[in-house]
């Protein structure tokens, strides 16, 4: 598998279990069919990122979506992307994204809103 399969068939186990809080790096490398390290190697020789990160990537990334084009509040979104703590999720998008998720949601609607 190349490396750009591999990313493709990771992003696609994540969606598959974006909901789920117990998901893990573990589980996605027995689904991918590798082991966690020869996962971690090649999801950081293409990302950059440890695996964990690229998971949580994909989880606040489609959290920012929810949040844009769904009437979702920030601890509906949340548990939509399988984090149940309300806290670390507004910290891990503030330094994704670099503002709270409801600031997030309206600052971006406000500028689709002009356009």
């Amino acid at each position: 598998m190349s490396e750009q399969e591999l990313v493709k068939r990771c992003l696609q186990v994540i969606e598959e279990h974006l909901d789920d809080e117990q998901f893990n790096v573990k589980l996605l490398a027995t689904r991918i069919g590798v082991s966690h390290s020869g996962l971690y190697k090649r999801i950081k020789a293409s990302s950059g990122l440890s695996v964990n990160a690229f998971i949580r990537l994909v989880r606040l990334q489609r959290a920012a979506d929810i949040l844009l084009y769904t009437d979702s509040n920030v601890n509906q979104t949340a548990n939509q992307v399988g984090i149940s703590s309300i806290k670390y999720f507004r910290i891990q998008f503030v330094r994704q994204f670099g503002v709270p998720p409801s600031v997030y949601r309206k600052d971006v609607r406000q500028v689709s809103d002009r356009c």
